[in-house]
């Protein structure tokens, strides 16, 4: 995304990235750690789920790249783990790792 202030905050911003995809013929995408917001690492919150299922449905590649990640609760560590095994949404502490898994 060229917009520092985007943020993959709910349904609509992932159909931003749908229509993005659409324009550009791009279906993946890198996204700092910035674009991700509070609630996404709760999950509780439900974001994650509603993401990942919007970013499957429209077969989109999203990888984050987000350093903190000890600070993260043991499941929200279970859950990056396991996002990294998938095709749809991964998240990363190092840029290098998330592109490979993008270009993989």
């Amino acid at each position: 995304m060229t917009d520092p202030g985007f943020r993959l905050a709910g349904e609509q911003e992932v159909l931003t990235l749908v229509s993005l995809s659409w324009e550009t013929q791009i279906d993946r995408f890198l996204l700092p750690g910035s674009a991700l917001p509070p609630e996404f690492f709760d999950l509780s919150s439900g974001l994650v789920g509603v993401l990942t299922q919007k970013l499957s449905n429209y077969r989109l590649r999203v990888a984050a790249v987000h350093p903190d990640q000890p600070a993260w609760s043991s499941p929200f560590q279970d859950f990056a783990a396991e996002s990294r095994r998938g095709r749809t949404f991964g998240l990363f502490a190092d840029t290098a790792s998330a592109e490979t898994w993008l270009l993989g």
